[in-house]
Order: C-alpha cells, then sequence, then structure tokens
C-alpha cells in the first residue's frame, strides 16, 4: 500500500471512529430517555460510564433491577459483528444477549440501528461459510430499534415475560401490590393503572356509598 492510500485509509478510519463515537452516544441517550418512563416507583437504577475502546472513549450503559444486572457494551470496529457499521451488545445475568447493530450511515437512532438476539448469531455461525452469509441471514432475524423493540427486548433481558406475571385482564388487589408497579411494558403498566383506579372510587373522584 502507497503512502498516500495509507493516508487515506488512516483519515477515513479516524471519520469512521468519530462516527461511532456520535452513534452511541445518541443510543446511549435514547435508552436512557425510554427508561426515565420506568424509573419513578420502581427499583431501577442506571449507571452510565465511559469504555476506551481502540483509543475512542464510548458510552457504556449499566441496569440494575430486581437482582438482575445488563449492560449495554459498544465493541471495536474491528469485531465482526460490526460488519459495516457497529455492534453494542446488551448482556444481562441470566444469559439473555441482545445486539444492537447500527449501520454506519448516520449516527442518528432512528432508522438507522437494528435489534437482534444473539442466539440467532451462534446459529448461523454454524452453517455459515463467509460473514456476507451471517449478514444476510441476520437481516430476517432483526427488527428496526424503536421504543416497541427496546421494550421487549428489556423484558426479556430482565426475565420479566417469564415470571409467571398475571394476565392483564385480572385485576390485581390493592392490599396486596406487585413488587413493582412500573414494568418496561408502558401498555401494561396503564391497564394495571386502570385496575387500580376502578378498585378505588376515592381515585375516581367518587365517594363510595354508606
Amino acid at each position: 500500500m502507497s503512502f498516500l492510500e495509507n493516508i487515506k485509509r488512516k483519515e477515513q478510519d479516524k471519520r469512521r471512529a468519530s462516527a461511532w463515537s456520535q452513534a452511541v452516544g445518541q443510543l446511549s441517550r435514547f435508552i436512557r430517555q425510554y427508561l426515565r418512563k420506568a424509573e419513578k416507583g420502581s427499583a431501577l437504577l442506571v449507571k452510565p460510564d465511559l469504555l476506551r475502546v481502540d483509543n475512542v472513549l464510548l458510552d457504556r450503559l449499566t441496569i440494575f433491577l430486581d437482582g438482575e444486572t445488563v449492560t449495554a457494551t459498544p465493541l471495536a470496529l474491528s469485531d465482526w459483528r460490526a460488519r459495516e457499521g457497529g455492534c453494542v451488545v446488551i448482556h444481562s445475568t441470566n444469559g439473555v444477549i441482545y445486539n444492537l447493530l447500527w449501520d454506519g450511515v448516520s449516527p442518528a437512532v432512528q432508522d438507522h440501528w437494528k435489534i437482534v438476539r444473539a442466539d440467532d448469531y451462534a446459529r448461523l455461525d454454524k452453517v455459515r461459510s463467509d460473514h456476507a452469509v451471517a449478514c444476510g441471514g441476520l437481516e430476517s432475524k432483526s427488527e428496526p430499534l424503536s421504543e416497541r423493540s427496546l421494550d421487549e427486548t428489556l423484558d426479556n433481558l430482565f426475565g420479566l415475560t417469564r415470571r409467571g406475571e398475571l394476565p392483564s385482564s385480572e385485576s390485581t388487589p390493592i392490599s396486596n401490590p406487585p413488587r413493582r408497579l412500573v414494568a418496561f411494558t408502558l401498555a401494561r403498566q396503564a391497564i394495571e393503572d386502570s385496575s387500580v383506579l376502578s378498585l378505588n372510587p376515592r381515585a375516581n373522584g367518587k365517594q363510595p356509598r354508606a
């Protein structure tokens, strides 16, 4: 490789690293803003910090809830999972792992991130002949990052869907409230709130009959 080609490649690497840092920063803000909707009235704790990867400072998030810990860790751009963009691994202490994939086009979150369960990587890795095959297979497994897909991912990462929660059609007795009134699924939270209101006439502005 010539001197000019080396200079050009280094400049490209610098621009890519800068864009990656911005993309991870915006992703971190997106996740933290969403988690604020579940923080009030819950045991949720979010700890942000900085991680140096290939001499680039990147945002990392650690989330604590009900004895489980979930960490969102950005990978080096040289990692094969980064493909043409970048990858953030979200790992839970219960063994569930998701990958957030950045397309490398824009640091903006909307339309530029996809989410896929890491188990799909392992299954595809057994049959792939090269990275292109794996990436093509992942396209059908992944979905765009949004509040809805993030919500479902957090439910799985913290094992909330496996804890035998009451169906939404069942009312929760006021005398025996759940351990955590606010869950990640906002729709379920609204149903729980409406159930409590229906059981408490004073909360509806009505006086109970004597």
